[in-house]
């Protein structure tokens, strides 16, 4: 493990390099941690403003193996073109609660943290699948979760159990509009999700946004950390 500050960046940005995954942080106050699993860069300055306006601290994960870390269980790749998903869901989520979730938090100096999972496309279906593996995470959000994933929502209505904390779903009103089967299903399938979570009596809420899959990223976390720390 490893920390270090970038050149032409705040000296309180700290960046971790625990094993291949990389973990930006902006540290809040108080007991709250934020994670977010994200396929792009996010800035340092939307990082800071986030963490000032909802108060608890921020830490962006990236460098994931998408298709593998993310993945609850094998499944055929959408693209034929790619290789299949590879189902590491369980690895991955273990190596986060042991060594990246402690390392993190010994930094900051949080002994009772309630944390926070977020989650876009493939790492939304991670956060509300590892909601479900155990009392890690108080609340969970997901930007346009990949929740076409094969037999996905038929293993949620099995195994669903009542949470204390909230779900935050959202999906772009374009999204079921494409040509590849699997993406034209998420309207139903995240419309399924939202039925199964509120009746196993979870606070749950879902958010059509404007746009297609990926668009306004930002504006549309910013709506889940609202959601979530209002």
């Amino acid at each position: 493990m490893s920390w270090e500050v970038p050149q032409n960046q705040s000296e309180n940005e700290i960046i971790m390099k625990i094993g291949k995954l990389t973990c930006n942080i902006s540290k809040g106050e108080g007991q709250q941690v934020c994670y977010i699993f994200t396929p792009m860069p996010i800035s340092y300055e939307w990082m800071v403003k986030q963490t000032q306006e909802r108060g608890c601290s921020l830490v962006v994960i990236s460098n994931l193996d998408w298709g593998n870390d993310l993945t609850p269980w094998k499944a055929p790749n959408i693209f034929r073109s790619e290789p299949d998903f590879g189902g590491m869901g369980q690895k991955f989520l273990k190596t986060l609660l042991d060594d990246v979730l402690p390392k993190v938090e010994n930094h900051l100096q949080i002994t009772h943290v309630e944390r926070t999972l977020i989650g876009i496309s493939l790492s939304g279906l991670f956060a509300l699948w590892a909601w479900m593996q155990g009392d890690d995470f108080k609340h969970i959000a997901s930007v346009s979760g990949s929740f076409w994933y094969e037999g996905f929502t038929e293993w949620l209505q099995s195994s669903v159990v009542k949470k204390g904390g909230k779900a935050y779903l959202s999906l772009g009103d374009k999204e079921p509009k494409q040509r590849n089967p699997f993406f034209k299903m998420i309207g139903e399938k995240t419309l399924q999700t939202l039925e199964i979570l509120k009746y196993a009596g979870i606070d749950t809420t879902f958010e059509w946004n404007p746009g297609n899959h990926y668009v306004d990223i930002l504006s549309r976390l910013e709506k889940a950390l609202c959601h979530i720390y209002e």
